[in-house]
């Protein structure tokens, strides 16, 4: 009897020792998943100083001239200066001779940043990052569009590029008003860029107030701010078939 009642003592705390185990463990999960609900990572991106070069061809593999490029925002806007940093107003990008429209991207270090949970970020969840698309039109006509990110993700790699890039240039062309303007006027153009609270807006605020920044610091310091890059190269060959007039 007495040998009963101790198996029975015995497991009855095992029983009470597994249950408080389990709890233990389902509190611990719980904190930590409530910790990890709460607790912050910040996230910054941008773009790699990169060529894109985009090589159109018909069904016969002659070479389309012509081709123009235009990019847009999430809204539809024109994005000018940025993401493709050689798009601005004025200087239109087309397709040369043998078929090829090429423009570049210059990296400024992060572009775009932002905040999320441990959990989600563990998850895989990422938020949308600014939509930029790249329309290429033949005649008047969109034969193709592509998201800027898309195409410097895909596209073959084919080498590096040597280039240049001017910070007080690129303000210049895109702000003809700034010239040789007193910093404040600058600011003013600054102003009006941020008013606008887009995602994209906001992204190519800050690349162009780095713009802004470079030249300014370079004109204080009396110096140049042309400077040397390498383009990471990515090609894209373009099949376009014949486009029939009657289609309208």
């Amino acid at each position: 009897m007495a040998t009963c009642t101790m198996r029975s003592l015995s497991c009855f705390c095992r029983a009470r020792w597994c249950v408080a185990c389990g709890v233990l463990i389902v509190c611990s999960l719980l904190g930590l998943v409530a910790y990890l609900s709460h607790a912050r990572v910040h996230v910054v991106w941008g773009y790699p100083t990169v060529e894109v070069r985009m090589v159109f061809r018909d069904l016969s593999g002659n070479p389309i001239e012509g081709v123009e490029l235009c990019v847009v925002d999430e809204n539809g806007q024109l994005s000018w200066g940025y993401p493709v940093s050689d798009y601005l107003p004025g200087q239109f990008l087309q397709s040369n001779g043998r078929g090829v429209l090429v423009f570049h991207h210059k990296s400024q270090g992060p572009e775009y940043s932002y905040q999320m949970s441990y959990l989600s970020y563990l998850l895989g969840y990422r938020p949308p990052v600014p939509r930029f698309v790249c329309r290429f039109s033949l005649s008047g006509r969109i034969i193709l569009e592509a998201e800027f990110s898309r195409l410097i993700r895909e596209g073959r790699k084919i080498g590096i590029s040597p280039g240049t890039w001017d910070a007080c240039a690129y303000i210049e062309c895109l702000f003809p008003s700034c010239g040789n303007a007193p910093p404040s006027k600058w600011l003013d153009v600054l102003a009006e860029l941020k008013n606008s609270h887009s995602n994209c807006a906001q992204v190519r605020y800050h690349y162009i107030a780095g713009a802004m920044e470079t030249c300014l610091n370079c004109r204080r310091r009396n110096i140049s701010s042309l400077e040397d890059i390498q383009y990471q190269v990515v090609e894209h060959i373009i099949i376009i078939p014949p486009v029939d007039d009657k289609a309208d």
